[in-house]
């Protein structure tokens, strides 16, 4: 198939998932050209519109909700503009302690969205909650955590699999 094919196809999906083979660093510059194209295909907005209804986000489950705004700062230009990305991210992140592959790895999708402007957003579980179910189990979590989760099925589903699953 054509890569305008499949990139058509792709443009007219809500969701987008790219994965990756954490062993390959050719991976994320594969992700890149994807969102790239994505972005062109999409008309993203130029860098002085950053974060205004942007047709494009990309979601990173390394990175922990909590750090969002550092995120945020990182695409707008706020956060060491003139470093590269991986280096302006890898600290304010607290990136080794919270993710066990390299930052360089994802350094072309980190570019490519501060380059674009497109949004990056935090998808990892805030640490607040993750030492709740760690230490109580789904039980630990408050109502304030349940609400952030989003679970259109209600908490009750996600108990009862992991019931089940235990």
């Amino acid at each position: 198939t054509p890569p305008q094919t499949v990139v058509g196809r792709l443009v007219d999906a809500g969701t987008v998932w790219l994965g990756e083979d954490r062993d390959l660093t050719s991976d994320a510059q594969i992700s890149a050209g994807i969102v790239a194209a994505l972005a062109l295909a999409k008309g993203a907005q130029a860098p002085s519109e950053r974060n205004k209804g942007a047709p494009l986000a990309v979601g990173l489950e390394a990175v922990r909700a909590e750090y969002q705004p550092t995120l945020d700062d990182f695409v707008m230009g706020k956060l060491n503009p003139k470093q590269e990305a991986t280096q302006a991210l890898k600290g304010p992140l607290d990136w080794d302690r919270h993710w066990p592959y390299p930052i360089e790895r994802y350094a072309p999708v980190f570019e490519l969205c501060r380059g674009l402007g497109l949004p990056l957003v935090a998808l990892g579980s805030r640490t607040q909650d993750m030492l709740a179910v760690e230490s109580k189990g789904l039980g630990g979590l408050d109502a304030a955590a349940w609400a952030r989760l989003s679970l259109p099925e209600g908490p009750e589903a996600l108990v009862s699999y992991a019931d089940s699953e235990a």
